[in-house]
């Protein structure tokens, strides 16, 4: 078991935060080997359109409205191995 310096674990996060950055997500806190990241999430059409169907008022109000964020957590640890969590 080898243990990577904090250099190697700060790179290894970097890249990561690189891809995800490059699918909209945004950095919310970071140390070195650890990143919060965040993203928006959209209304989901299928709902719009159900109350679309029923009234329109509704399904403006819910693609206005109805808007979330999605959470990610990066880790680095001592080996390197990337740890995902998402909320």
């Amino acid at each position: 078991m080898d243990v990577l310096p904090l250099e190697e674990r700060k790179a290894r996060l970097d890249q990561e935060i690189s891809g995800y950055a490059k699918m909209g997500w945004r950095i919310v806190s970071r140390t070195d080997t650890t990143a919060q990241l965040t993203k928006d999430k959209a209304a989901s059409c299928v709902v719009a359109i159900i109350l679309a169907l029923f009234l329109i008022v509704p399904a403006i109000l819910y693609l206005l409205l109805c808007k979330g964020t999605e959470s990610l957590y990066l880790e680095v640890d001592e080996e390197g191995k990337v740890t995902k969590t998402r909320s």
